[in-house]
């Protein structure tokens, strides 16, 4: 999830600064404007290259910002430099150093909000599920009105394998906010694993209906339709989902499986040699070199 970069606060930005003409002609006074202009030209700098995704130039101009030692905390909270850069680090898959800069953030501004968020996904990713779920409880204390936390805990009780607090939850984001279609994408998934089919085909089609765009609710659907053994409208859900994304591994993996089921094992062989080409993720490369294991008929 890309974090939207969060403001300098509003009385920082109007903050004006009155000095008596004796001090504005002090050498301490000339010393200390060179610094905090030094330092806001390094937030600057970093902030533009995160919001280029130059994350690795992000992470050197806002580390030597924080490096300044002289800098006053009037000129800006050293958490929102902290949160600016655990987000460079999160895009760069660095969950340790993430979760480190989130918690000084937070050990610094108790309620940011926006900080227990970025920590609870980066804990999520990371499998860390019960201090992802602590965190966006967290957040729901701070908001409970706000659907897009119920989204990200229910996730995370999911991945935990907690389905009954999964699904009360996204139903509550769903409750609060109807127009977010990954909320019906994922209690899709939710009632999936329940094997009520019927009704994760009825969400993938909101999510659609929606987002036409939305190509995680095609290749979804097509999954159901698989394990409703419809191969045919199975393998149209894939190919609708690589239309919209040519470099979707899950979706040719998952559109493999689908010409296995209908005995097309050419077809079957192509698209696992297009998944393994196309991703990096362990998972699908471990699922094709399972299938291809035990598949007699390819080479």
């Amino acid at each position: 999830m890309l974090r939207k970069p969060l403001h300098f606060r509003e009385e920082h930005e109007e903050q004006i600064y009155k000095h008596k003409v004796a001090e504005l002609e002090s050498f301490d006074f000339q010393a200390r404007l060179s610094n905090e202009v030094s330092h806001i030209v390094l937030v600057t700098l970093g902030i533009i290259h995160y919001e280029s995704r130059d994350f690795d130039g992000a992470i050197d101009r806002l580390s030597d910002a924080l490096n300044q030692p002289t800098i006053s905390k009037d000129i800006l909270n050293p958490a929102v430099l902290y949160f600016f850069r655990g987000n460079a680090y999160y895009h760069k898959n660095n969950y340790v150093k993430a979760i480190e800069d989130y918690d000084a953030t937070i050990s610094r501004s108790q309620d940011f909000k926006e900080a227990y968020i970025s920590r609870g996904i980066a804990h999520d990713d990371s499998k860390d599920f019960d201090r992802a779920i602590a965190d966006f409880s967290k957040t729901i204390n701070f908001a409970p009105d706000e659907a897009v936390l119920y989204f990200h805990r229910s996730v995370a009780y999911v991945r935990k394998g907690e389905l009954g607090l999964g699904l009360a939850d996204v139903n509550k984001a769903i409750s609060l906010d109807s127009s977010n279609f990954q909320a019906y994408n994922n209690r899709a998934i939710v009632y999936i694993e329940k094997g009520d089919y019927d009704r994760a085909i009825n969400d993938l089609n909101k999510a659609i209906e929606l987002n036409p765009n939305y190509c995680e609710a095609y290749n979804q659907r097509g999954v159901v339709y698989t394990l409703k053994g419809d191969n045919d409208h199975a393998i149209k859900e894939f190919t609708k989902a690589i239309k919209l994304k040519s470099d979707y591994a899950a979706a040719y993996f998952n559109r493999s499986n689908a010409y296995d089921n209908k005995g097309d094992y050419e077809q079957a062989q192509a698209d696992r040699k297009k998944a393994i080409e196309l991703s990096n993720a362990p998972l699908i490369l471990s699922l094709v070199g399972w299938v291809e294991a035990r598949n007699p008929t390819t080479e």
